[in-house]
């Protein structure tokens, strides 16, 4: 009877179809240059790290030309749990043939309140910006 109930256990908490997923998606390692996935998703909000990929949820992202006609990025993100959490972002901006333009920014440090909001911004040293990734990890 144990092996019955330990099997029915495990098969009804790893099998939900019914898991909706929010925000960004997890980070995807890639072996094939042509698989799905493998791309860079432009414009968009990118988890670096599997532990956190459940917690936070991404609300928000946009752009605006500033007065020197540089380009501000943001994100609004969203702690889905009822305890604080501590993120690290950073942003890398492309041209509009989306080669990079200048390096990664330096890592911001995030802090989340439970079931809370914090945006995210960064500048743009350059005028023709195209594109960009916001890369957020877990704080370390």
């Amino acid at each position: 009877m144990r092996v019955i109930t330990l099997s029915v256990v495990v098969w009804a908490s790893g099998c939900n179809p019914y898991r909706v997923n929010e925000g960004s998606y997890s980070p995807v390692n890639v072996r094939d240059a042509n698989a799905p996935g493998a791309q860079i998703r432009w414009n968009n909000v990118a988890l670096l790290d599997q532990s956190i990929a459940n917690k936070i949820a991404t609300e928000a992202t946009n752009t605006r030309r500033t007065a020197t006609n540089t380009v501000e990025v943001w994100a609004t993100l969203r702690n889905r749990t009822d305890f604080s959490i501590q993120l690290e972002a950073r942003t890398s901006f492309y041209d509009v043939n989306q080669g990079p333009l200048e390096g990664p920014s330096s890592w911001q440090r995030l802090f989340l309140p439970p079931n809370g909001t914090v945006s995210y911004s960064e500048f743009s040293t350059r005028t023709d910006v195209g594109y960009y990734t916001i890369e957020v990890r877990e704080g370390r």
